[in-house]
């Protein structure tokens, strides 16, 4: 999954692109509570010893909507 944003313009200025692991980073660091779905890690198999540090790992059933039907049936 490789998403690079090299070459991202706004008409002829050249502007960085995102660094999602810098910038959130960035937002742990500034004490910005940032969750991750650790049902949704392990079915991609995800180890949490590969996410960033300072994110909070939750449940799927503690996220926001998860009264809903995520499965898609």
């Amino acid at each position: 999954m490789n998403q690079d944003a090299k070459g991202l313009r706004f008409g002829s200025r050249a502007v960085k692109g995102p660094d999602m692991v810098r910038d959130l980073k960035a937002v742990v660091e500034r004490k910005i509570p940032v969750y991750l779905v650790a049902d949704d890690l392990a079915e991609r198999g995800i180890s949490a010893s590969q996410t960033i540090p300072g994110i909070e790992h939750i449940a799927r059933t503690e996220s926001p909507g998860s009264s809903r039907d995520t499965t898609g049936s």
